[in-house]
């Protein structure tokens, strides 16, 4: 199971799990999806998350988490909430599976194993965090089209400086978590 989109200022926080057919199974060229840069690797991430959602289409699942309700619960009872569901979601499409390898830090999610680095480590929680990564980036990029004044294309919600001076000049959008800083004490939105 990972994460994307924890410390975003806006757009949703996505949780994917995602079963290995095996504890040996890996795919070439599969590694955390922070660590593909620039535009090529962008693309040879969208298309690892395409091989895998088509080969394993009962072996994933997505949860995503809107800024609303990250600002009503906060982003700490929100996180291990939408993994317990992912987990649940998934035990139920392939059943219980033999290890639950979490990144980070312990999220108070029953069973699991966690793990520094684990995107890094483990195959199945990589192919987690590239299929939640495109899923996300995509969710923020088709967003910019109904908030084009954001950049969300480019920063994908996350804290720039072109972010903040969109806030500045446009004020917030629906998107925006407003339990967050700089957005927090806001309340207008365009």
């Amino acid at each position: 199971i990972d994460e994307v989109g924890l410390g975003a200022w806006a757009g949703p926080l996505v949780v994917c799990a995602f079963a290995a057919p095996d504890e040996t199974w890996t795919l070439p060229g599969l590694a955390d999806s922070k660590a593909f840069r620039g535009e090529a690797p962008v693309y040879l991430r969208a298309q690892l998350s395409a091989q895998l959602v088509r080969e394993f289409p009962s072996h994933h699942v997505l949860i995503s988490v809107d800024a609303g309700d990250i600002d009503r619960h906060g982003i700490a009872k929100v996180l291990p909430m939408a993994m317990n569901r992912a987990l649940e979601k998934l035990v139920d499409l392939v059943g219980l599976p033999d290890r639950v390898i979490i990144d980070g830090e312990d999220k108070n999610v029953l069973g699991a194993e966690f793990h520094s680095k684990a995107d890094l480590k483990f195959p199945c929680v990589s192919a987690a965090s590239v299929i939640a990564k495109v899923f996300r980036d995509a969710y923020m990029t088709g967003m910019s089209a109904e908030y084009p004044h954001y950049g969300f294309v480019s920063h994908v919600g996350y804290g720039t400086k072109e972010h903040r001076a969109a806030i500045d000049k446009n004020g917030l959008c629906p998107l925006h978590r407003l339990s967050f800083q700089p957005m927090r004490g806001m309340v207008e939105t365009k």
